[in-house]
């Protein structure tokens, strides 16, 4: 994630590296439906915790996030069933490790929500959950988001500067990030989805639509419809912040504006 970060505003040569990590890890660390720690002499070794699935999800939206390729989409939804199946517990908040036979993990299970100094892992994991279905608009990660973020509250609450992670996600609860759709398969697309890309605006999330490659695995209504008004047409990008979406925009100078200022106010408490 860091490197694709450091591609983005930086204009450092790092995307190919941050790629090609994401590529290793769907081929040699996910076998079977489970994520693996490590790798090494062509042998897998420790199962994967629940912050290793929640990382590796963030990394591969990130990934689709900056070629469209369906692959990196479809593994961020392996991931998230599988962080869904493996780690949610039934009251809401994630476990840090799942009950299997085949590997042994140990059956005292914890929602760890402190920061260590990284994100805590339910943090990571509630990300996720939030990021994935404002891609697919699938409400079973909604769901998720939201009864972790109440399952955790307390917990959080009592641990104060110690869950930061946590309280990040609380804030987006309330007051959603933005997000960039950019849609069409031209240039003109490129140097919208470009600018989106490189435009700094916090908690920004990027979703490109390259022609219909991943059109079947998105259900978000607002997203869909903003399909069928650029298929009239040239490409175009929209900004979507707090409750309300900006006029399509057809021009990378205009979105790199929109995507500064858009909202804005309504993230000032």
């Amino acid at each position: 994630m860091a490197d694709m970060a450091a591609y983005d505003y930086l204009g450092l040569d790092t995307l190919g590296h941050a790629l090609k990590t994401i590529d290793f890890i769907m081929d040699k660390l996910y076998i079977n439906g489970e994520l693996h720690r490590t790798y090494r002499c062509n042998a897998l070794n420790l199962p994967g915790y629940l912050d290793d699935y929640a990382y590796t999800l963030l990394g591969a939206l990130m990934a689709y996030s900056h070629t469209g390729s369906r692959k990196y989409l479809e593994f961020s939804l392996r991931l998230g069933h599988d962080i869904l199946g493996k780690f949610e517990a039934s009251d809401g908040g994630f476990y840090d490790t799942y009950l299997s036979e085949d590997i042994g993990l140990t059956s005292i299970r914890v929602k760890p929500i402190h920061d260590t100094p990284n994100w805590s892992p339910n943090a990571l994991a509630l990300m996720g959950m939030y990021y994935l279905h404002k891609v697919t608009g699938l409400d079973e990660f909604k769901g998720a988001f939201d009864r972790g973020i109440k399952a955790l509250y307390q917990s959080a609450l009592s641990s104060g500067t110690s869950a930061a992670s946590y309280f990040i996600n609380l804030d987006w609860y309330f007051a959603n990030p933005p997000t960039v759709v950019v849609i069409g398969d031209d240039e003109q697309f490129k140097a919208l989805w470009q600018t989106a890309l490189k435009t700094y605006r916090p908690g920004k999330l990027v979703i490109p639509i390259p022609g219909d490659e991943v059109l079947d695995l998105i259900k978000d209504e607002a997203i869909l419809g903003m399909v069928r008004k650029q298929r009239r047409g040239e490409s175009l990008a929209f900004v979507c912040a707090h409750t309300a979406c900006s006029m399509p925009i057809n021009k990378a100078e205009d979105l790199g504006q929109v995507i500064a200022s858009f909202m804005t106010d309504k993230y000032v408490y």
